[in-house]
């Protein structure tokens, strides 16, 4: 609570909570993110649960080191949150710095903590058990796809900091500041713990995108343990500038509508003349830097996959890459997906592997496109038999091209 003017409520509060619903709404990816059904839209109230359950725990005044609802409580969410994602591991941090504070050394001798650490432990198990059984080949990917392959590039950093503007609008940023008068707050430790449930995440996020292999919704979990701090910047922001504060808000409304007419209309590129029947390894030059594109067409191409399947008396279905695998491999349920891979991953866990002189129909999409694969440790031959237009507001925004490849070759020419 910080000093008010006559005729102001002395509490921050209503103000703030409108003002982060606000925020909330106005966040376009987050709208997103409630069709996408990715990891992260769980992860999001996830991490607001363990943020409670932390503030229950520091905020604690019946016993010496909080009840046993509190200590169970964080367990089970930790637990579930580390389920969820792998990167909730980063929110470990965070949550020991507050206990710590609260508690000193001495936490560390205490019962409670160590059942809250048990009920996480146990509830990640069967992960930690699956992928030891498994050369921790779930592990391995998501640590080779953070790492990325490209060179670490500081144009990248800024690019993605864009992007995550653009994207989520540019009040969250008002919140990374440890100025505790613009908050309208007195007690610095409220600032610092919302700012230890995002910096952190942000800071690897942005170091990740170095590399070019950082996605904007990973940040969405940061983004919103940083609202209730975006939401009290702009009630400061109110007092000192209407103007300032209309203004920054209008921009947040254009970015919101902006980006919901670009999703809706399905983005701006198209594939026009031979774009439209490109063969495989072609990308469409309109159409490549349309990230919209991405999400439509994944129900057809699978349904489309069905037909083929049964008409060609063909029972798996190969693609070049893993995004491509994990999407088409829920619409073309329950038809087995494999990789074009000699490498042990998931989906030869799952579906098993090619066996050697194996047909198979390949599935190639315009917007990721890829070489046929015919090689000597791969197939033999591949005809394109079909291709799918996506077509969008009378636009076609992409397609996907079906290919009847023959003769597996489990082994290369060398014989191993």
């Amino acid at each position: 609570r910080g000093k008010r003017s006559p005729g102001e409520s002395n509490d921050p509060a209503p103000n703030g909570i409108r003002l982060e619903i606000l925020i909330f709404s106005l966040s376009p990816m987050l709208h997103l993110l409630s069709v996408a059904l990715v990891p992260d839209t769980l992860l999001i109230p996830l991490v607001l649960l363990l943020m409670l359950a932390t503030w229950s725990l520091k905020e604690s005044k019946r016993e010496e080191h909080g009840t046993w609802l509190n200590w169970i409580s964080l367990g089970l969410v930790l637990g579930i949150a580390g389920l969820t994602k792998y990167t909730a591991v980063i929110f470990v941090l965070p949550v020991g710095i507050v206990l710590v504070q609260k508690f000193g050394w001495t936490l560390f001798f205490k019962l409670k903590f160590w059942v809250t650490c048990i009920i996480a432990f146990t509830m990640i198990l069967p992960v930690l058990l699956w992928n030891y059984h498994h050369e921790w080949i779930s592990f391995v990917y998501q640590l080779n796809h953070a790492a990325g392959s490209a060179e670490w590039l500081i144009r990248k950093c800024i690019l993605f900091l864009l992007v995550v503007t653009i994207a989520y609008g540019p009040l969250i940023f008002m919140s990374l500041r440890i100025d505790v008068k613009s908050y309208g707050l007195e007690d610095k430790s409220v600032v610092v713990f919302f700012l230890l449930f995002s910096a952190p995440f942000l800071i690897f996020l942005i170091f990740l995108s170095g590399k070019g292999s950082t996605l904007p919704h990973w940040a969405s979990p940061a983004v919103v343990a940083l609202m209730p701090l975006s939401a009290l910047q702009l009630v400061h922001l109110k007092r000192q500038s209407k103007l300032i504060f209309k203004s920054v808000l209008s921009f947040q409304v254009l970015c919101a509508i902006g980006l919901g007419i670009l999703l809706i209309r399905g983005g701006i590129g198209e594939e026009i003349a031979e774009e439209k029947f490109s063969s495989s390894h072609t990308q469409a030059i309109y159409a490549k830097n349309n990230p919209f594109a991405d999400l439509y067409g994944w129900d057809a191409a699978g349904d489309h996959a069905k037909h083929l399947l049964k008409k060609y008396k063909i029972e798996k279905i190969v693609v070049s890459n893993w995004t491509l695998a994990s999407r088409i491999a829920w619409y073309a349920s329950p038809h087995p997906v494999n990789l074009i891979d000699k490498r042990q991953d998931q989906f030869a866990i799952w579906f098993g592997t090619l066996k050697e002189n194996e047909a198979a129909l390949w599935i190639d999409w315009s917007m990721m496109p890829f070489a046929a694969p015919i090689s000597s440790d791969q197939f033999k031959s591949c005809d394109l038999i079909d291709q799918v237009p996506i077509n969008h507001w009378g636009r076609q925004i992409a397609h996907f091209n079906f290919s009847i490849c023959k003769g597996w070759q489990a082994v290369d020419a060398n014989g191993q």
